[in-house]
C-alpha cells in the first residue's frame, strides 16, 4: 500500500478515491478491498485517514490506515467590468468596493478575500480613467488577479451658484456673487476665461459685461468651477440739454425723460422739453428702451421768478472773488436792491443764509462776512425795486 495519496479536487469541488490508486501493484485474485471513505469535497481539504479493509475468501480480515492529503488547485475564475463612478466635488473622496467590479466570480471551493489595490479615490482622480488590480484568493490560498478600468466624473451634490444682473449698463456698476450649502473659498474669478488680478472673494463687482465664472476650493474637497454667466453690456443714451430762450430742449428720441431742478425731482415734467421760470440748476434723466439712465446737465439758469412774467436778471458786482472771508455785492448802473432780500445758495439750491453774518447794507451795496461757510461755489440773488432779480457766483475758499 502507499504511504500517501494526493487527491486532487475537480471544479466542482469533488474529488473519487479509487481502489486501484490506493496500491503499489495489482491485489491478487480472491480478495475485497471496502474504503470507509471514498469520496471527498471542500470540507475534507487537508490531509484525512481513512481505513481500508481487505478480506479473502476464507473469511479473513486486515484493517490498515492511509493518510489522503485533499488537495484544491483551481485557482478561482474571475471575470471583471469597467465602471464610471461619480465623485462629489465637496466631500473630495469616493471608497471603492471590489465587488463592483466584478461581473463573475466562481471558485469550486468558495472564495475567502477580494481586494483591490486602491480602494479610494480623490480629487486628482477626476476626469481620469484609472486602472484597478482585483485580486481574489479561495480558501486554498490559489489566488487570480485581474485588472479593471474605472473612469472618474465630477459631481456635487451641493453646488456653488452664481448670480448677477441679466445686463449691464455702460460705465455701471453691478455684483456677481456666489452662495452653497457647503463651506468654500473662491480661488480666482475670470472674465471671458482670463483671470481678474486681486479678486478671491464671494463677490465681485463689475464694471462691464462679459463672461464670468469662478474658481473655487471646497473645504475639505476639490477645486471646481461654478457656472458660467453672461452679462451684456448695453449703452446709455448720450447727448446735452440745449436751450432755446426759456424752453431747455433734451435729445430727441425714443427715450423716458425726467427733470429736475437743483437736485430735486420736477413732478409731471416728463417730456423732452422743459419752460422755465425760476433760476436754479436743471438737469434731466432719460431712459432708453434697455433700460440705460442718463443725466444731462448741469444747466445753470439765471431768470426771476413769475412776478409780472419772465424777467432777466440783473448782473452784480462782486468782489474779491474767489473769497476768503468777506465779499461785496453792488449794483451796476443806477438800479436798487429791495432791502433783506439777499439769498445764497449752494448748488444742490439749498438756502445757506444762517451760517452768513451781514456787515452792511444799502440801496446798491451789500458786504457779506463768508468765514462760516464751507469752499465751494455758491449762486447769491437779491431782488432789485422794479421786480428785477440781480444774480452772481461767488467762489469760496479757504
Amino acid at each position: 500500500m502507499k504511504e500517501l495519496i494526493e487527491l486532487v479536487l475537480n471544479e466542482n469541488g469533488v474529488g473519487e478515491l479509487s481502489i486501484a490508486e490506493l496500491f503499489t501493484a495489482n491485489l491478487p485474485d480472491g480478495l475485497s478491498v471496502i474504503l470507509n471513505q471514498e469520496r471527498f469535497t471542500c470540507d475534507n481539504l487537508g490531509e484525512q485517514q481513512i481505513v481500508i479493509t481487505i478480506e479473502d475468501l476464507e473469511g479473513n480480515v486486515w484493517k490498515e490506515e492511509m493518510s489522503v492529503n485533499v488537495l484544491d488547485l483551481l485557482p478561482p475564475i474571475l471575470e471583471t467590468k469597467n465602471l464610471e463612478v461619480e465623485l462629489d466635488l465637496s466631500v473630495g473622496s469616493l471608497i471603492l468596493e471590489a465587488e463592483d467590479f466584478v461581473s463573475n466570480i466562481v471558485d469550486n471551493c468558495g472564495i475567502q478575500e477580494l481586494s483591490i489595490n486602491q480602494a479610494e479615490l480623490t480629487c486628482e482622480s477626476v476626469g481620469k480613467e484609472i486602472q484597478v488590480e482585483l485580486r481574489a484568493l479561495d480558501v486554498s490560498g490559489n489566488v487570480t488577479e485581474k485588472t479593471a478600468l474605472v473612469f472618474v466624473k465630477g459631481i456635487t451634490s451641493k453646488p456653488v451658484i452664481i448670480s448677477g444682473p441679466e445686463s449691464i449698463c455702460s460705465e455701471d456698476t453691478k455684483e456677481i456673487s456666489l452662495v452653497s450649502e457647503a463651506a468654500f473659498e473662491v480661488v480666482r474669478w475670470r472674465r471671458n476665461g482670463t483671470e481678474i488680478q486681486g479678486e478671491n472673494g464671494k463677490s465681485l463687482e463689475i464694471e462691464e459685461g462679459g463672461v464670468y465664472h469662478a474658481v473655487i476650493r471646497y473645504e475639505g474637497g476639490c477645486l471646481a468651477e461654478t457656472e458660467k454667466i453672461e452679462i451684456p453690456t448695453l449703452e446709455r443714451p448720450a447727448g446735452e440739454i440745449l436751450e432755446d430762450g426759456n424752453v431747455l430742449i433734451a435729445p430727441d428720441g425714443d427715450f423716458e425723460y425726467q427733470w429736475y431742478r437743483n437736485g430735486d425731482l420736477m413732478e409731471g415734467e416728463t417730456s423732452s422739453t422743459l419752460e422755465l421760470n425760476q433760476m436754479g440748476l436743471y438737469t434731466v434723466e432719460i431712459t432708453n428702451l434697455n433700460g440705460c439712465t442718463s443725466t444731462l446737465g448741469p444747466v445753470e439758469i439765471t431768470i426771476s421768478g413769475v412776478i409780472g412774467g419772465v424777467i432777466v436778471s440783473q448782473e452784480l458786482k462782486i468782489y474779491p472773488n474767489p473769497v476768503l472771508d468777506e465779499v461785496v455785492l453792488e449794483t451796476i448802473g443806477d438800479v436798487e436792491f429791495i432791502p433783506d432780500t439777499w439769498k445764497v445758495r449752494d448748488t444742490n439750491g439749498k438756502e445757506v443764509n444762517a451760517n452768513i453774518a451781514l456787515i452792511s447794507q444799502n440801496s446798491s451795496r451789500i458786504v457779506l462776512d463768508l468765514r462760516s461757510l464751507a469752499s465751494g461755489v455758491y449762486m447769491v440773488a437779491i431782488e432789485g425795486e422794479e421786480k428785477q432779480l440781480f444774480l452772481g457766483r461767488i467762489l469760496k475758499i479757504k
